[in-house]
């Protein structure tokens, strides 16, 4: 994490960068779930920690370690689902570059009430 620096170009106040990629071990299915979802919930208390009022992520699946982006971002939902009862003001965006991935996505957003 980085505090912001007033005289530098960077436009953002904060940047968390967390990563919960290994090659130790074999997961299984549910496991990573797990890992997505509490990798989205702590990324958005320690923002709000910090007051920002806005995440940005790319969906969370590890590459080849998570072969559907879909459930990827149902277990990010999740996660974030928890952890906005606690800090409602902040707003996520969720970046995906596959149009094929963005369209399912969008979906499944606008079905769990999400615009």
């Amino acid at each position: 994490m980085f505090d912001y620096e007033p005289s530098s170009e960077c436009p953002f106040r904060l940047i968390l960068l967390a990563s919960t990629l290994h090659h130790k071990e074999i997961l299984s299915e549910s496991a990573k779930k797990g890992i997505i979802r509490s990798a989205m919930e702590e990324a958005i208390h320690t923002a709000g920690q910090y007051d920002a009022q806005r995440v940005a992520t790319a969906v969370l699946k590890g590459g080849w370690r998570f072969s559907r982006t879909e459930d990827a971002f149902i277990a990010m939902s999740e996660g974030c689902d928890r952890a906005l009862q606690k800090w409602p003001v902040i707003h996520l965006d969720i970046y995906v570059y596959d149009q094929g991935d963005y369209d399912n996505i969008s979906s499944l957003a606008r079905s769990i009430g999400w615009r």
